[in-house]
């Protein structure tokens, strides 16, 4: 581009991606690829070409091709991690978030890592950032659902493993659908959300509720036993919405316990069961 007399503007430069990314989509994946780089790169110091080549861009995520598909979920996803531009662009968001039931599973696991990162806190906190968050939260929570079981349990990992780090950045209809999967027919299914779930309660339920009880260790005095009794019968608005996102997980666990169908998922009921009142290493 640097070398092409032709290119002597922003608009050029629009005008002159248009026409690359317009070739027949049988040319070279690595050139393809390179249009693709480039429009990255372009977009950090001239945000303003994405408005003439956004368009031509999402046609791609329709294409056929399976590479060609995926090359530009991923320039679309490192875009609208800025959610100024999923909001600017919102009907080319609303086509990439899609790619979420891909036909391929490859990409559809790519959209679901892409997603886990569009529900961060630093991402919603942004302006504009809550409602492109909202959008990728329901199509996260789609993943959940996934006919494949590659999709499906990195889906789990990742919205455990982020409520884990960042307990308010996943929704609560995304979290009661993980605490569903605990009944799924799956096998490692239930059991990483229940593990994930009991980890989550424990680490940002119980333990500030047992802190002094634990502190007390077998000694513990039962004033501070009564003090705890006391104090969980009392909450503030906080308390509350931490009420509405964890109390329901003891529920399920419990519900679990009834399956006989598989010994060693019932014996891992039974120490989660332990890990939500006593917590565990891993927490």
């Amino acid at each position: 581009l640097n070398n092409d007399p032709r290119v002597r503007s922003e608009s050029s430069i629009s005008t002159h991606l248009v026409k690359e990314l317009s070739k027949p989509q049988t040319q070279d994946q690595d050139s393809q690829a390179d249009v693709f780089n480039i429009v990255y790169e372009m977009h950090r110091v001239a945000p303003s070409i994405l408005t003439t080549v956004i368009g031509t861009l999402t046609n791609f995520l329709e294409v056929s091709e399976v590479d060609q598909r995926k090359l530009v979920v991923q320039l679309l996803g490192k875009l609208f991690i800025k959610p100024k531009f999923a909001r600017q662009f919102g009907p080319c968001y609303r086509k990439w978030l899609e790619r979420a039931k891909d036909k391929d599973t490859s990409i559809r696991l790519l959209m679901v890592n892409h997603l886990l990162l569009l529900i961060l806190p630093n991402t919603a906190a942004e302006s504009d950032g809550f409602e492109v968050s909202q959008e990728a939260q329901l199509a996260l929570k789609g993943c959940l659902d996934d006919p494949s079981a590659e999709v499906r349990l990195p889906t789990i990992h990742g919205i455990c493993d982020t409520a884990f780090q960042h307990p308010t950045a996943v929704s609560l209809d995304t979290w009661l659908a993980v605490g569903i999967k605990i009944s799924c027919r799956q096998r490692q299914e239930r059991k990483d959300a229940l593990t994930g779930l009991v980890q989550t309660f424990y680490h940002h339920y119980m333990a500030k509720r047992l802190k002094k009880v634990q502190a007390g260790g077998d000694d513990v005095g039962l004033d501070v036993v009564q003090e705890t009794l006391e104090a969980a019968e009392s909450f503030d608005d906080k308390e509350e919405n931490d009420r509405a996102r964890f109390e329901w997980i003891p529920s399920r666990v419990f519900e679990a316990a009834s399956f006989k169908d598989d010994t060693e998922l019932l014996s891992r009921i039974w120490q989660a069961m332990d890990d939500m009142l006593l917590g565990s290493d891993l927490s």
